[in-house]
């Protein structure tokens, strides 16, 4: 409740607050692409198991620290029960709980498209996320949609090659 008598340590504080604000907004939004990882980055023909195919790619943050073990088969349990294949074929699997050690996405296209369940999908965003975190999943959110509705960065997308070009495409983007 906002008073009219605010003191000059009252506006003291909500100064900080805002700017406190302001600069987790920021730092979010310089982040996403650092949550991207080379261990995590390929460009390859169709998996022949999709579920397969994302149960070792989540087994690879794992290993790496950056997922929780239950990470993988969590994913698996996601993907059957609603799929995360979106339009224009692009996923973005992730699992039943946001439990993730360190936020890190992992990218996978394919040379060709995958079918899975009639659905067809040749980039793949594989999401290992902590809970809380609203601004970040707005921001990824909207570069998963970007994506999915713009032909023009989707056709740029389907022709990055290395970690490099990837990671300049999502700068980009901003």
């Amino acid at each position: 409740v906002l008073s009219e008598f605010l003191t000059e340590e009252d506006l003291d504080k909500i100064k900080a607050e805002v700017l406190f604000r302001a600069e987790d907004i920021n730092q979010t939004e310089l982040e996403l692409p650092i949550l991207f990882r080379t261990e995590l980055f390929s460009v390859q023909e169709r998996p022949e198991d999709y579920l397969e195919f994302l149960k070792l790619q989540a087994q690879k943050m794992v290993e790496a620290g950056w997922a929780d073990p239950s990470y993988p088969l969590s994913v698996v349990e996601r993907e059957q029960r609603f799929s995360t294949i979106y339009k224009n074929e692009v996923a973005g699997p992730h699992g039943m709980e946001l439990n993730a050690r360190e936020n890190t996405i992992g990218f996978y296209r394919f040379t060709k498209p995958l079918d899975w369940k009639g659905q067809k999908v040749r980039v793949v965003f594989l999401l290992n996320l902590k809970r809380g975190q609203l601004f970040l999943y707005r921001e990824i959110s909207d570069l998963l949609l970007s994506f999915m509705e713009d032909e023009a960065k989707r056709r740029r997308l389907l022709k990055v090659e290395n970690f490099q070009e990837l990671v300049y495409l999502l700068n980009d983007m901003k």
